[in-house]
């Protein structure tokens, strides 16, 4: 299994990420969550949406009964995902997933599926299988 390193800049002491909605419903102001393959934090605030690091540990979300979650740094690359029912949604990606070397190569979008990827006014994904 490999490993991937994440490029997260402070400013003035604070990271801005981004979360999906969904994922942070029903969540309280001391829950502790998981930013997938990241870190765990604790949320001290919930409008806006505020957090802090409790630790690196994920034994420690498991025990307290914590959510993985996924997340962005960054305002990402504007996506569109294309289904084979005529849904489309647009969204934002991760940078790195969205490369120029991959475009008309098949990339995973985690929870959704499967997608080949092209670029006309923004990265389109078509897709392909779950």
């Amino acid at each position: 299994m490999g490993y991937r390193e994440y490029l997260i800049s402070p400013v003035n002491g604070t990271v801005v990420l981004k979360v999906q909605k969904e994922d942070v419903e029903g969540l309280e102001v001391g829950s502790l969550i998981r930013l997938k393959d990241l870190v765990n934090i604790e949320l001290i605030s919930m409008d806006p949406l505020i957090g802090t690091i409790s630790d690196h540990d994920i034994e420690t979300l498991r025990m307290k009964g914590g959510k993985i979650i996924q997340w962005l740094s960054g305002d990402g690359i504007q996506c569109k995902l294309e289904f084979p029912d005529g849904e489309a949604v647009l969204g934002n990606a991760e940078d790195r997933s969205l490369e120029a070397s991959r475009l008309g190569k098949t990339v995973q979008f985690e929870r959704v599926g499967f997608f080949r990827l092209k670029l006309e006014e923004y990265i389109i994904g078509s897709y392909t299988h779950k």
